[in-house]
C-alpha cells in the first residue's frame, strides 16, 4: 500500500452490505469536453464506448460497442450498471500506478436462458487514445454473488459482495500486478 495514514478500506464492517464505499470519484458528467481521440479515461463517453472485455467462463469476451449503455453480441447482452461507484456505474482511479486514471466499469452480462451476472471490468486509455482492457476485477463464482459497493484507495480495490441467496456479505480486495498482467487478490482468502 502506498501513501500514509490509516487505510479506510480495512475498516469495512460486516454489519451491512451497502456501506457507501465510493471515495471521491467525480460523476461522469463533470468530465471535460472530449477531443476527437480521448487522451484520458475521464474523456471517454463510456456509455458509447467500443472495447474488448477480458474473457471469463461465464461471460464471453467480444469486442462490444455500447450504445446508450448497452451492447448486444451473439449469445450475450451487456449493460452498463449504474448502481455501483459513481452515479453512472463508473469509477476513475490510478489502478496501475502509472499516474493516469483508469476506469472501473460495472457491467451486467446477460446470457440467453441464464441468470444475469454483474462483472467489474477495468479499462485504460493509452497515450494514443485507444481504450484497452486491463482485466476483469470481479466475476461472481455463482450467480447469487452480487457486488453491492466498491471503492479504490491508492490503487487497491475494495469490493463488497452480497450473496442474495443467503444474505451473507463480505469484502474482497484486489490490486493490479504487472508481473501477473492482471488483478490479484490481496485479502488472503
Amino acid at each position: 500500500m502506498s501513501g500514509s495514514g490509516t487505510n479506510p478500506l480495512r475498516k469495512i464492517g460486516t454489519a451491512a452490505c451497502a456501506l457507501g464505499l465510493a471515495m471521491g470519484a467525480p460523476p461522469a458528467d463533470e468530465r471535460r469536453s472530449r477531443p476527437a481521440a480521448p487522451r484520458a479515461a475521464r474523456e471517454v463517453d463510456w456509455a458509447a464506448a467500443r472495447f474488448v472485455l477480458t474473457a471469463s467462463d461465464r461471460c464471453t469476451a467480444p469486442t462490444i460497442r455500447l450504445v446508450d449503455g448497452a451492447a448486444g453480441s451473439p449469445g450475450d447482452l451487456y449493460r452498463l450498471d449504474t448502481t455501483l461507484g459513481s452515479a453512472r456505474g463508473i469509477v476513475y482511479a490510478d489502478l496501475t500506478g502509472d499516474g493516469r486514471d483508469d476506469t472501473l466499469l460495472t457491467l451486467r452480462c446477460e446470457l440467453p436462458g441464464a441468470t444475469t451476472m454483474t462483472v467489474i471490468a477495468a479499462m485504460a486509455v493509452d497515450a494514443g487514445g485507444a481504450v484497452r482492457p486491463l482485466g476483469t476485477v470481479f466475476v461472481p463464482e455463482v450467480w447469487t454473488w452480487q457486488p453491492t459497493d466498491l471503492a479504490v484507495w491508492h490503487g487497491d480495490i475494495a469490493l463488497r459482495i452480497l450473496d442474495v441467496d443467503t444474505g451473507r456479505c463480505w469484502t474482497r480486495y484486489r490490486r493490479w500486478s504487472s508481473p501477473a498482467g492482471g488483478f490479484v487478490r490481496i485479502d488472503g482468502d
